[in-house]
Formats: structure tokens, C-alpha cells, sequence
């Protein structure tokens, strides 16, 4: 049969004109089998039927290649599409360029010749040179001059090799762009890297979006670290960051959008070097004496968020300005004799020396204020003294309300107990008013109210804050204590059966639990599904008499 289809006169061959006469044969096509492996993954067969009609219209326009095998068949290095459309043409022979190549230099082939046709999905070429780099054991640059590519275009190929499968799959359906799939793959930890393809996926995100997005929450400016960038053995295994390939300077033809050469992509190795740089400080600063503030203590004086004490701090840090100088030194300099260490360790430290870390993870040496304005005084200098004088005066004022508001203390309390010893001896004064009116200003309001509102009272603690004084009813004031101290309690735990306290008052009171623990154990049975942004049906409310 005819390559070109049907002829009224003579056959005429198809050219070749990028390839010499005398290199072509004609291989019966019942010879030839296709490679053990192929970089185009799926064949689609209705493409194969097209390219058979144009080649049947137009005849074939380049032979296919092949190698010959020990058994004396042909194995197909490049053009088993070409094949397939011959062998719908009911073809007999195949004309192909016989080559004697091992199996290096027939991958090589295959893969050059479909990524200069741009035939292959970004996937597919991916794994293709990724198959071909570790089968030759070559470099990125060896890659790049086999396929004709340049070394940039190679990396960020190899790179979508690191995608999860939904991502990949989601490239090969173009339901997301190589680019796009690029900008994930570069990403040097394994869940981030799913996180963000999730992400893209779900949000329908395009790459700038992505970039922002990772830039945003996984990206770290070295420049900001408390450690020092050059050290080789803070983390066992992880080079200095100034060698790390997960630096943006180290891997530039993979973030050429980024002119910061000092922007470190893998956020979980700086939390370790972080974390123990703080240890070695740690271990440092007791070593020489320095005191190490726990985190909660950190915490309550620095800022949330932030590297800077909050204003009401105590502590003053020594590499900040000193508000109080006219001069805004620095609190370093202005105590510098007295930091200075005592090499015979004779005289007691007037002054001393903390170690706080903030939120932010960054490293501070601290001193209390108090202690560094007496210092500062006893150098003379002139804003000290005059704020030592107001600080004292302040001092002073202070610690006199603490002693008056520990005498009123001592005596109500003497008076409180006084009372309740009365109460003690039989004393018959109503005072279940007075307990009520406690519970409702200990309790939350909103526990009180819906209490009270059960129990059909009024209550605005603004106008009367005691609206239980004029109920003479003993039991009924008792019953409304009951319920704000029970129901005060149970909402404070998590409920999962009839609480003890419950269960006791019920069986003092002879109430049958019967039914409550039979609605409990079917709504545990039941289990019922609560949709998402659906809140579940709360039992009705029964007003207690």
C-alpha cells in the first residue's frame, strides 16, 4: 500500500529531506515493536487516527528510527505514532533509519525528539529526563545539551517530579499550568508542597497568587535570624545557611522573580536552628551567671507579636534607646561599667543580667529597670537621680495602698467570719438574700440572667443590684441559690452523662433520672450528623417554676 493513499498512476515514495537516501530502509512493519518504554505515557488513539489520514493525504514526511535486536527484530527508539498510523493504513512496510545504539543513547533519542516537538505534556517530560538523567548518571548540564534546552529550562522540568500525584494529574489534565506546577515544586518541604498544591487546587490560584501565598506564610528573611548564618553545626546534618541550597541565593534559576538573595524556603530547618541557638545561649548565659526568663515569663512581658517589651515591663533591654536619656543612648553604653565582669567576683553585682526570647523567636539580654536606674545614679548621671527621686516617691505611695487595702481586707474579713460564726451559733437572721446577691455578682453574667430569667426575675444590677431583698420566701431564695451554684458548676466541665452532683440532688430529693438518662443514652446512640456551618438542634427550654 501506498504512504500517501490512493494513486491513479504510479507509486511515488515520500521524501525525506532532512535525511540522506541511503540511510533509509524499508522494514517489514510486522518486525517492529515499540520500546520498553516510552516518555509519552498515554496514547491518544484518536489523535493516531489523525495523524493516519495525514498521512494517507500527504504521505509520510519523516521516517521513524529503530534499532535492531539480538532476535532479529526492530524496536522503535522514535516514531511509534508514526507506526500505529501506518499500521491503520494497512501498511506493509515501514521506510526507518537503522541506528546501532545502546540503551543510553536510545533513550536520548526519544526524548530529544519528543521535546523538541513540544509533544509531551509538562509531566511526561519531567519523568522523561528525570528517567534519562539517573539511566546515564548525568549532570543538569549534560541533560540541557542532549535535548537541546537550556540548563534553567532542564532544573524546573526535573523539579515537577517533587509535585504530589493530584497535582501532577491536575498538570496532565491542563487544569493547572507547568508554571504554576513549577512554582510549587520548588517548595523544599514535602507538606508545604502539598499544602500550597492543595491550595492552588482548591482556590483555583494562578502562580503569582501562589508565590504571594508562600512567600507570605513559608518564607523567612535571614537577615531577620537571631543565629549566626555561617555556622555548620547548629543543626547535626544541615549546612550553614550560607551554603544552603534552600536559600534563594544558592538556587536563583529557581526564584528569579526574587532580587533577595537572603530569604531562606524552608521554614521547619530555621525553627531548628533557631531553637538550638537558643539552647547554646541558654547554656552560655548560666555559665556565666546570667539569669534565663521561662517562656511564660518571656511572654508576659513582650508585646504579642512583636520583638519589644511591652511599656508596663519591668525588665529594659539592653540594646534598645533609654527613654529616659536626653541624649536616647543606648542602655548598653550608658551601663557599660557596670556589665563589665568582676574578674575577682569579690563585690556583689549591683546590677543583673537576663535572658529573655520574644514571641518572634528573637534573643534579648535584659536588666531591671530599677536596678539599672540605681546604677545609673550612683554614676551621677542627672536624669537618673531626678526619676530615682520620683520613682522612690511612687514607690512609697504604692506600697502605703497595698498596706491600706490589706488592713480592709484583714478587718472585713475578720467581720465576714464573725458573721458566719453567728450564723453557726443558731442565729435566726434571714440572710439567703445576701447569698443569692454573691452568687449573681461572682457568677458570669450570662449564667445569672438566664437563671433568673427561668426563675421569672427581673434583675439589672446597675439600677438594683440587690433585687432578692424583698423575697420572704426562704425556699424560694434557696432554690435560686441551688440553681446558679449547680448550673454554674456544670457549666464549667464538659458533659457526657448525668454529673454526680446532679445525680446526689436527685436522689435527695427523690426525682426519678429515669427519663434524662434515656434521652442521653439515644442521642448518644443516634449520634446524628451536623452539617458544616449548621448549628445542631438544641431541646427545648422548660421554665422552672
Amino acid at each position: 500500500m501506498s504512504l500517501k493513499g490512493k494513486q491513479t498512476k504510479k507509486e511515488t515514495k515520500p521524501t525525506f529531506s532532512a535525511f540522506d537516501a541511503s540511510d533509509i530502509e524499508r522494514v517489514p512493519i510486522n518486525v517492529l515493536q515499540p520500546a520498553g518504554w516510552n516518555p509519552r505515557t498515554t496514547l491518544d488513539p484518536q489523535a493516531i487516527r489523525d495523524l493516519a489520514k495525514s498521512i494517507g493525504s500527504c504521505g509520510l514526511q519523516q521516517p521513524i528510527v529503530v534499532r535492531k535486536k539480538p532476535d532479529g527484530k526492530y524496536e522503535i527508539v522514535a516514531g511509534e505514532r508514526r507506526w500505529r498510523a501506518l499500521q491503520l493504513l494497512g501498511a506493509t512496510e515501514v521506510p526507518a533509519i537503522v541506528r546501532e545504539v545502546d540503551d543510553l543513547d536510545a533513550l536520548k533519542i526519544q526524548i530529544a525528539e519528543n521535546v523538541q516537538r513540544e509533544s509531551l505534556n509538562p509531566i511526561e517530560e519531567s519523568e522523561a529526563l528525570k528517567r534519562l538523567q539517573e539511566t546515564g548518571k548525568l549532570l543538569i548540564k549534560e541533560v540541557a545539551e542532549t535535548i537541546g534546552k537550556h540548563r534553567d529550562y532542564v532544573s524546573r522540568m526535573l523539579l515537577l517530579n517533587r509535585l504530589p500525584e493530584a497535582a501532577k494529574n491536575a498538570v496532565r489534565a491542563g487544569k493547572i499550568t507547568a508554571r504554576l506546577g513549577w512554582t510549587i515544586a520548588r517548595i523544599p518541604v514535602e507538606h508545604i508542597r502539598a499544602k500550597a498544591a492543595a491550595e492552588a487546587l482548591q482556590k483555583d490560584w494562578d502562580s503569582k497568587k501562589i508565590e504571594l501565598w508562600v512567600r507570605s506564610n513559608f518564607t523567612l528573611k535571614l537577615k531577620q535570624a537571631c543565629f549566626p548564618l555561617h555556622s555548620e553545626d547548629l543543626v547535626p546534618g544541615e549546612p550553614s545557611c550560607v551554603a544552603c541550597p534552600k536559600r534563594v541565593g544558592n538556587a536563583k534559576d529557581l526564584y528569579p522573580e526574587t532580587d533577595d538573595e537572603w530569604i531562606c524556603t524552608d521554614p521547619e530547618c530555621f525553627a531548628k536552628k533557631r531553637d538550638a541557638y537558643w539552647q547554646l545561649r541558654c547554656s552560655r548565659a548560666e555559665a556565666e551567671g546570667m539569669e534565663v526568663l521561662s517562656e511564660d515569663e518571656s511572654f508576659r512581658e513582650f508585646s504579642p507579636g512583636t520583638t519589644r517589651l511591652r511599656k508596663t515591663s519591668e525588665y529594659a533591654d539592653l540594646d534598645t534607646q533609654c527613654s529616659w536619656d536626653p541624649q536616647g543612648r543606648l542602655w548598653s553604653t550608658l551601663l557599660a561599667e557596670d556589665l563589665v565582669k568582676d574578674p575577682d567576683k569579690k563585690k556583689k553585682k549591683r546590677l543583673r543580667v537576663f535572658l529573655a526570647r520574644s514571641p518572634m523567636g528573637t534573643i534579648h539580654t535584659l536588666v531591671l529597670k530599677r536596678e539599672a536606674l540605681y546604677c545609673l545614679k550612683s554614676r551621677n548621671y542627672q536624669f537618673a537621680k531626678d526619676l530615682w527621686a520620683a520613682v522612690e516617691e511612687e514607690r512609697i505611695q504604692q506600697e502605703r495602698q497595698n498596706q491600706y487595702k490589706e488592713f480592709i481586707q484583714m478587718s472585713v474579713s475578720s467581720l465576714v467570719y464573725e458573721a458566719a460564726q453567728k450564723v453557726a451559733n443558731g442565729a435566726d437572721v434571714p440572710i439567703e438574700d445576701l447569698l443569692v446577691w454573691c452568687a449573681t455578682s461572682i457568677l458570669p453574667r450570662e449564667i445569672s440572667e438566664t437563671i433568673l430569667a427561668r426563675h421569672r426575675i427581673e434583675w439589672s444590677p446597675e439600677e438594683n443590684p440587690n433585687p432578692f431583698a424583698n423575697e420572704k420566701r426562704r425556699e424560694t431564695l434557696l432554690a435560686l441559690l441551688l440553681d446558679l451554684l449547680v448550673m454554674a458548676k456544670l457549666a464549667s466541665e464538659p458533659l457526657t452523662d448525668v454529673p454526680a452532683i446532679v445525680r446526689e440532688l436527685c436522689t435527695r430529693l427523690d426525682l426519678d433520672l429515669t427519663k434524662a438518662e434515656q434521652e442521653i443514652r439515644h442521642i448518644q446512640d443516634q449520634k446524628p450528623a451536623v452539617r458544616v456551618g449548621q448549628k445542631p438542634q438544641a431541646r427545648a427550654k422548660h421554665d422552672v417554676a
